[in-house]
């Protein structure tokens, strides 16, 4: 079990290599990664966060599928579906939803945490937007329709 936990963070680590191996400046000469994270410009970050899309119907446009946040420092993946989502944005306005499988932890009247492990957090904000916070006081901001979401 033990050697599996090393191999298993020994790949992680060789993914990150890769993804910062890659990194690579854009137009303004601004270096990002362009493995579709869309926190791509921030080299620095201690997460990557993926938005997830299905493209069986079409290959060029892809249906919504959930959100993802690898922590660079950690074996846990962060997800919020689809579903999750709408769940979370119908507290905040009282509807009813379909969602059975709702995982929300917390709700305030400004933001439903969607997810949360090992110090890293997904939450909605009552905006629409999204939030990831990392433990060292990491926090990134973003909108579905923003770059590669």
């Amino acid at each position: 079990m033990r050697s599996l936990r090393i191999l298993l963070l020994a790949a992680l680590f060789a993914v990150i290599g890769v993804g910062v191996i890659q990194a690579q400046g854009n137009e303004n000469g601004v270096p990002v990664f362009s493995d579709g994270r869309v926190n791509n410009w921030q080299i620095a970050a201690p997460v990557a966060v993926y938005c997830v899309f299905d493209h069986t119907q079409d290959i060029n446009v892809g249906v919504f599928q959930q959100i993802e946040v690898w922590g660079l420092n950690s074996n846990e993946l962060l997800h919020a579906t689809a579903a999750d989502i709408a769940a979370a944005q119908a507290t905040f306005t009282k509807a009813s939803t379909t969602s059975t499988r709702s995982k929300i932890a917390t709700t305030t009247s400004t933001m439903a945490t969607l997810d949360s492990a090992d110090g890293y957090t997904l939450s909605l904000l009552k905006d629409g937007s999204f939030q990831v916070s990392a433990p060292d006081g990491y926090t990134f901001n973003w909108m579905r329709g923003d770059t590669d979401c």
